[in-house]
């Protein structure tokens, strides 16, 4: 990356008025994929795990909430929702 930023006609490429035209030719913007419910619960979980990571406080706050709550509605026979209450908490 930085040789990029280091090269002169990088920079004048970014000035050209068809830029957005070349961005979108580019891959992914290219591609598509599907995104599933399950793709986005990773994609938060993530978010949520370098949110508690960001503090010796808040390490793992979150997997502990939602492991706590899926203990205590697991016995209840609360199993066929048990994915729309790991996305509340």
């Amino acid at each position: 990356m930085a040789e990029l930023g280091a090269n002169p006609a990088f920079w004048v490429s970014l000035s050209r008025p068809d830029i957005a035209d070349i961005v979108f030719t580019l891959p992914p913007a290219s591609q598509s994929a599907p995104v599933t419910e399950d793709y986005l619960d990773d994609i938060a979980r993530a978010f949520a795990a370098e949110i508690d990571a960001k503090s010796p406080f808040t390490a793992g706050y979150g997997a502990r909430i939602t492991n706590g709550w899926m203990a205590k509605v697991t016995p209840m026979g609360c199993g066929a929702i048990k994915s729309a209450l790991k996305r509340a908490f």
